[in-house]
């Protein structure tokens, strides 16, 4: 994206990242399931490009948790395993961003948009049995890193197993905090090794810091108040139908 363009699109880039902070703020998650399809679809960002404006808002977001919930980092302990599988995963299947197709790189955002967002309608999986936690943590681990590493969407099945293993609140976003921070810097090392994020693209990414922050804090200032219940309804369609469009148009164009 050239100097001129940028200037033109950048109001419509940060009432996006706003949106997205409104979402995380009144929802605790989301703020990639609004950012990536409202740049692809609203404003036909590339998809390596999207991805790495996301990452210093991701990241902001993410260390203010950690540093909430530090008290819980003994948990590491027992899920360990969840952790490093994801990342080395990562680590590797982020070197294929490069090589994907467009069009086919569409396709898995799109897919993983609707997996990911769907999987919040299922709330607490059963508890996985002791015995079988470790095979269980590797798996997810191993699943989220292969489809994080192409998509930028590695909560799936992470987050939803965590849920299953049955720790509580604070010791679940510290997980989640620092499974998605961690992810982040993979993600970020990918696409500048690989050339797909250069001076502007990180630029964007520190600029929109500013209205995803203010728009998170706004966010939390509406789930004081109002009942989300709603709001997640209306929103969870609105994503699917973004996730489905993008899918459509990756299929339609191979």
């Amino acid at each position: 994206m050239v100097w001129t363009d940028f200037l033109v699109v950048l109001p419509w880039i940060a009432l996006v990242f706003a949106a997205s902070g409104v979402v995380k703020g009144i929802s605790g998650f989301g703020m990639p399931y609004v950012a990536m399809p409202g740049m692809i679809i609203g404003l036909q960002v590339p998809v390596t490009q999207a991805m790495g404006w996301v990452l210093v808002s991701g990241f902001a977001t993410n260390i203010v948790q950690l540093i909430q919930h530090r008290r819980e980092w003994p948990v590491l302990g027992r899920l360990w395993p969840l952790l490093v599988s994801l990342l080395v995963t990562m680590a590797i299947s982020v070197q294929f961003l490069s090589y994907l197709d467009g069009d086919a790189l569409l396709m898995l955002v799109g897919g993983m948009t609707m997996i990911a967002i769907l999987s919040q309608w299922w709330g607490k999986w059963t508890t996985s049995p002791g015995r079988f936690e470790k095979p269980v943590l590797v798996a997810s681990g191993f699943f989220s890193g292969l489809f994080g590493g192409m998509t930028s969407f590695y909560g799936f099945p992470s987050l939803q197993v965590l849920l299953a293993s049955g720790i509580q609140r604070e010791t679940f976003v510290f997980m989640a905090s620092l499974i998605l921070l961690s992810g982040g810097l993979v993600l970020g090392s990918g696409l500048g090794m690989q050339g797909l994020m250069n001076q502007i693209d990180l630029l964007i990414s520190l600029l929109m810091l500013i209205p995803a922050v203010g728009g998170l804090y706004l966010g939390q200032f509406i789930q004081r108040r109002l009942s989300p219940r709603g709001f997640n309804a209306v929103l969870t369609v609105t994503i699917l139908g973004m996730g489905f469009s993008m899918f459509l148009r990756g299929l339609s164009a191979l």
